[in-house]
């Protein structure tokens, strides 16, 4: 079992890289690294940057399909771990936790994927996914798809309902994403109160 970050795009809303907001005395980047490494040792960041100085026992892994969003970055990820089981989210949700992680992880069981859905949409980069999802990932990437929720339907997905996510995280925290200068401002004053 691995966890993999996705730490790409252009942060076009943000305004600058979200990777290197402070939140809490660290980086997103580095927070999402630590909740990482707290689930497993196999941790991969995929990314189009080079990161300087990444803890022992995560890796860099440079987008295979830069032009291909969250779709080319989780299949990047799939192609450099081993066959199993691994966990996936944004370097911009920092309120994931390892135990949600290690709950998607398991849920995946038989299934491609395990995703979360929250009022009807799919919540695919905070989820898990079986090495066996790469095959369609890479096929729908090379037909041209770039939506990684569209692709999920290629896959046979265990999906994860509000209750089952709100036992380990009641408020749901770990699907906020910080996408804009809002988000941020709001979420720094979440963390200090």
């Amino acid at each position: 079992m691995g966890v993999i970050i996705t730490a790409g795009g252009a942060s076009r809303r943000m305004g600058q890289d979200k990777r290197t907001l402070e939140l809490g005395g660290t980086t997103l980047l580095l927070r999402a690294i630590s909740t990482a490494l707290t689930c497993s040792k196999a941790v991969v960041v995929v990314t189009d940057q080079v990161l300087p100085d990444l803890p022992a026992g995560v890796s860099q892994v440079h987008d295979i399909w830069p032009g291909a969003g969250p779709l080319g970055a989780v299949a990047t990820g799939l192609e450099s771990l081993p066959e199993g089981v691994h966990a996936v989210f944004a370097c911009d949700m920092p309120y994931v936790t390892a135990t949600v992680l290690t709950v998607l992880m398991e849920l995946c069981d038989e299934k491609d994927a395990a995703v979360p859905i929250i009022d009807g949409r799919m919540e695919p980069l905070c989820a898990a996914y079986h090495s066996r999802s790469l095959p369609a990932l890479r096929a729908e990437i090379e037909s041209g798809e770039r939506a990684l929720h569209r692709a999920l339907l290629k896959l046979e997905v265990r999906t994860v309902s509000e209750l089952e996510i709100g036992r380990v995280d009641p408020l749901l925290r770990c699907l906020i994403n910080i996408n804009t200068p809002d988000d941020y401002n709001i979420a720094k004053k979440g963390h200090e109160t």
